[in-house]
């Protein structure tokens, strides 16, 4: 149910951009287009970020530029559109983590990392603790 509860999440949090897009009149300006350009971002960013983390991936299928996918991100949410790539891939590795019966190296390479190395500094920057740390804290707090 875990996948299910953050599409859920997800969907609400894109129904309060929407919300605060046709509220505030200063943001009320963008384009439908933009935001219809943004939704598609946030779709293919759920369903990819497992294997894609690089913003001219999504701008590509898209047919746009990454410096304008970038734009819009930020004019529709505030977040660029790496931070949106982090969020989800980020959500995704935290799942990952708490299945015991996946080891750090398996999920390094279902989340398409070249090395595990590599995976240990990405969950450290963005999580602020080692993969094994996090998990060891998700196995405390059950």
């Amino acid at each position: 149910f875990i996948k299910e509860l953050i599409r859920c999440l997800i969907q609400a949090f894109i129904y309060d951009v929407w919300d605060i897009c046709y509220s505030d009149p200063e943001t009320s300006a963008l384009s439908l287009q933009g935001t219809t350009l943004f939704e598609r971002f946030l779709f293919l960013a759920e369903r990819h970020c497992i294997s894609e983390r690089e913003v001219r991936y999504y701008s590509s299928r898209l047919n746009i530029t990454p410096k304008y996918l970038s734009a819009i991100c930020k004019k529709t949410s505030g977040k660029t559109a790496s931070e949106w790539i982090e969020v989800f891939t980020i959500q995704q590795i935290c799942v990952l983590l708490k299945n015991k019966n996946l080891s750090i190296k398996e999920i390094s390479e279902r989340m398409n990392f070249s090395t595990q190395s590599f995976f240990g500094r990405y969950v450290q920057r963005l999580l602020g603790v080692s993969p094994s740390e996090y998990r060891s804290v998700q196995e405390n707090k059950i």
